[in-house]
């Protein structure tokens, strides 16, 4: 028969123009699949179903479906493609669309097989570029798969050597993003920067759109996470975002959007990245991409958390929790299409009719009791999803009450503050305006006695020196106590000044040499910072007048950056810290409280015989 086939011209040449004519037609519809020109294709496949080709109909319409991403309609017509009828060559690409379908319905393990085969049938046809772009697919199947073998990179370099042999560019440009994903690291910033620039020198002759957005994403990303050249990691993901958003392309737009968000979060602009995610929300993503949506919702929940707005975390957490049952809900609905799918053409052979109805019973007794189970485990699961979310939001709970409770009392210490800054102008007036003013009437008699003293005998002329005496060291005392006690920081001087003066008078009036240094206080903080630092450092320099027998002390004040230091140090007998009780030695004890409610520490250096140094850190932010 061979013979009489290649004997007869006309049968020949009728043979090459069928087959001549079919490869066009493939093409041609593969041509508008790839412009998008989806009307055209839908009536050039339905074409194929009035001329009765059924085989190469299901298998354009399964292939259009999904350019579409309608994977339910995808695998239903890809699955009444008879492929025992189909040739080697017709085959392979059969194969190829059936893998990258189940690819996308996160069918690995079915999508591995199937490509595999396709490949080795695309290498017996002779279609070596087809074949070696299937590494591609591989390669990034296995590298997204934990729980799939794979030993790095051997798709990837078979599909790197091939593409410089077939002079095939475009996959030389992936097979460079391959290397530069396999090196997305500190550690491997030359390997990436040479794979990246690789990839970009071959694009900047090819031209294509849709890989300049991955440079520009992939350098963003990179400097995002390895780098602090944070402008050029927002110029490359803005510059991506912009492509994406020329490309009408909705995958693209919504990733480039988290992207954008990303940079945002490793940050720490919480507000940003919400507003990015937030964009990326209005996008709607295809059945098949249900997780990229699930974990949208969790960074967007973790975003609103680290921004303190508990409801909207809440919100956006039950929403995630709403997405991981429809992806687990959607695998369910796909393997109830595949088998409703293969029942319905096993159905078309009346000679098993019986059988079949025999099957389908026991296999819907079997649908039933698994979705039975499967509902109850979903349940479950729920349950102790929501009890999850109970005892979190009793934790927040616990958390604001403690957060309560510690405003309260620092409320309550700056109040008593207040108190005592009123109490102590208060005493000081009295003491001015009263007892003070006593002691100088009492002084102007002696002096007028003084002026008589000619007429007192010689004996009490001593006796009135002393009482004089005595009398003027009574009057200073009052002075200098009405003057340290009213001593405060005024809202028109500032800390150091109000320090500096109180020092100086507490220095003339205890013999006490005090110095003041100030580093970084040019500018004021806050009044009530200011107030409580001013009584502190009067605190220290009472205990040192009181306890040290010090002749000279030293407050350094110290403003760098976002924190503040103030130390004390004197030269007096020291003692030992750790001997001291509280309740002996309430003025420590008191300032620690204090430091400590507004986020500070206090340290007491202190050795008997060697003087004291209190060292007082509190952060400004």
């Amino acid at each position: 028969m061979k013979n009489n086939f290649f004997k007869n011209p006309t049968l020949f040449i009728w043979f090459l123009l069928m087959c001549f004519t079919v490869q066009s037609q493939n093409k041609y519809i593969d041509s508008l699949l790839d412009l998008k020109h989806y009307s055209s294709v839908k009536f050039k496949i339905d074409s194929l179903y009035l001329n009765k080709n059924v085989n190469e109909y299901n298998y354009w319409l399964g292939k259009y479906y999904l350019e579409k991403n309608k994977a339910d309609s995808s695998l239903f017509h890809l699955l009444k493609v008879d492929s025992l009828k189909l040739t080697s060559h017709y085959k392979a690409y059969f194969l190829n669309e059936l893998g990258k379908l189940y690819g996308h319905m996160n069918l690995e393990d079915k999508a591995v097989s199937l490509k595999l085969r396709a490949k080795q049938l695309f290498k017996d046809e002779g279609l070596e570029k087809e074949s070696n772009r299937i590494n591609y697919d591989l390669h990034y199947i296995f590298l997204s798969q934990e729980h799939l073998n794979y030993d790095g990179k051997s798709y990837l370099d078979e599909l790197y050597k091939n593409s410089i042999r077939l002079k095939d560019t475009s996959y030389l440009i992936n097979a460079h993003f391959g290397y530069a994903a396999s090196s997305f690291s500190a550690e491997k910033k030359n390997d990436f920067m040479s794979s990246m620039h690789e990839a970009r020198n071959l694009n900047k002759t090819f031209n294509d759109s849709k890989k300049n957005g991955i440079i520009n994403e992939y350098y963003g990303l990179y400097y995002t996470f390895n780098s602090d050249k944070k402008d050029s990691a927002l110029y490359y993901l803005n510059k991506n975002l912009e492509l994406a958003d020329n490309s009408h392309d909705e995958d693209r737009i919504f990733t480039a959007n988290i992207n954008r968000a990303t940079f945002n979060r490793v940050n720490g602009d919480f507000d940003s990245s919400v507003y990015w995610m937030k964009n990326a929300d209005t996008i709607d993503v295809k059945k098949y991409k249900f997780n990229q949506k699930r974990n949208l919702y969790k960074w967007l929940s973790y975003d609103f958390y680290n921004l303190k707005k508990t409801d909207s975390a809440y919100k956006y957490l039950e929403k995630y929790v709403q997405y991981s049952d429809s992806v687990q809900l959607a695998s369910q609905n796909t393997n109830l299409t595949m088998f409703r799918t293969l029942e319905a053409e096993k159905a078309r052979s009346e000679s098993e009719r019986r059988r079949i109805l025999n099957r389908n019973l026991l296999w819907g007794s079997l649908v039933v009791l698994a979705i039975i189970g499967l509902i109850s485990v979903l349940s479950v699961k729920n349950l102790k999803k929501k009890k999850k979310i109970i005892e979190i939001e009793k934790q927040l709970q616990s958390q604001q009450i403690e957060q309560l409770l510690k405003e309260q009392e620092l409320l309550g210490i700056d109040a008593m503050i207040e108190g005592q800054e009123k109490e102590r102008k208060r005493i000081a007036m009295d003491l001015h305006d009263n007892l003070g003013s006593i002691l100088a009437t009492l002084k102007l008699h002696f002096q007028n006695l003084k002026v008589k003293k000619d007429r007192l005998r010689d004996q009490e002329d001593n006796l009135l020196k002393k009482t004089d005496d005595l009398i003027e060291e009574a009057y200073q005392k009052v002075r200098s106590i009405a003057h340290a006690k009213n001593a405060g920081v005024k809202a028109s001087e500032g800390l150091v000044p109000a320090i500096q003066n109180f020092a100086s008078k507490v220095s003339v009036a205890n013999k006490l040499v005090i110095e003041v240094i100030d580093d970084g206080m040019e500018e004021r903080l806050d009044n009530s910072l200011e107030i409580s630092l001013f009584r502190i450092t009067q605190e220290l320099i009472t205990n040192v007048i009181r306890h040290a027998q010090a002749t000279e002390a030293t407050i350094h004040l110290t403003h760098h950056e976002d924190s503040l230091n103030l130390m004390v140090e004197d030269n007096g007998v020291g003692f030992e810290p750790a001997k001291i009780k509280p309740k002996e030695g309430m003025g420590l004890h008191s300032i620690q409280r204090r430091i400590e409610h507004i986020g500070g520490e206090v340290n007491i250096e202190s050795v008997p015989g060697k003087g004291t140094t209190v060292i007082i850190d509190i952060p400004l932010t």
